[in-house]
């Protein structure tokens, strides 16, 4: 009669190992899984639109701006060297204040016209830029968000603040950020076309190319401009001239008011629908590539 071989204590293992190999790989699998769904989600919530508009027709904006009335900034309230961020804070739809939080931000930008998604990543990078590290936390507390950033943090030069700017004087010439330079401003209002009393993106890139060339004639010491700084300087320009102005030009008037006065001009209301991601990417470029092309 044919008996089997007694299983040795060797052999034992070896069944046990072939019994917990399939729920290594289950487990494996169901792990793929969670990350692609939170990979998904987390392009869900990023990109996709809010329920309610933020935009408004030319009428709604008439009703809703006066509500807003000018107020000159108090005597210990926050300003930064951006004329938008100052202009809408002076009409309280960023608070008086200048203490701004996350969702402040995102309400005045979409309000102006940038599309949630662009809204969002922007404001992303920008409050982890802002983000103060404690020695004394967890790391794992370096991965939040700052919780606010306010005017002032804004003017910490050379983070998002710059030399070669549209209305301030280099931080060498002023380090007072919220002083805006009126011969400067003056400058770019006596490029505008005559006959329109138009400024557009050859004014502006004659007028950028100028002030650097200016710069870079001073010590090396005295100033920076490099590559991130340049792309900035781009999306300054598009702010002006899509967003504080219309298709890519502003009246001198209307520079004047938000760049000068940090006040919303009485005719002035925002775009009725946001500039597309696409458009702003080409006009970004365009306003980069146009500073190289300038032969001011």
């Amino acid at each position: 009669m044919d008996t089997k071989p007694p299983q040795t204590s060797e052999q034992a293992p070896v069944c046990t190992c072939g019994a917990v190999k399939p729920k290594s790989n289950k487990a494996k699998k169901w792990l793929k899984y969670v990350v692609v769904i939170l990979s998904l989600s987390a392009v869900y919530f990023i990109t996709k639109k809010p329920s309610q508009r933020l935009t408004m027709t030319h009428e709604e904006w008439d009703i809703f701006i006066k509500d807003h009335p000018y107020e000159a900034p108090a005597a210990d309230a926050f300003r930064s060297p951006c004329p938008f961020l100052n202009t809408f804070a002076n009409h309280g739809i960023l608070p008086r204040s200048g203490n701004a939080t996350y969702d402040d931000y995102y309400r005045a930008m979409t309000i102006a016209g940038t599309t949630p998604s662009v809204t969002k990543s922007f404001l992303n990078s920008v409050f982890y830029a802002y983000k103060e590290i404690n020695p004394s936390e967890s790391i794992w507390s370096d991965l939040h968000k700052a919780p606010y950033v306010t005017f002032q943090h804004i003017g910490q030069h050379n983070i998002l603040e710059h030399d070669i700017s549209l209305t301030r004087l280099d931080a060498a010439q002023e380090p007072d950020f919220t002083i805006p330079n009126a011969e400067r401003i003056q400058s770019i209002i006596d490029t505008a076309d005559k006959s329109t009393s138009m400024v557009g993106e050859k004014q502006l890139s004659d007028f950028r190319r100028g002030k650097w060339n200016e710069a870079a004639a001073r010590p090396r010491s005295t100033y920076h401009f490099g590559l991130f700084f340049q792309f900035t300087s781009a999306m300054e320009c598009v702010l002006l001239l899509d967003y504080l102005g219309h298709d890519h030009q502003i009246s001198v008037d209307h520079l004047e008011s938000f760049t000068l006065k940090e006040r919303i001009p009485d005719d002035w209301y925002p775009l009725e629908q946001p500039l597309t991601t696409m458009n702003l990417i080409k006009r970004t470029r365009s306003c980069f590539m146009s500073v190289r092309k300038s032969k001011a």
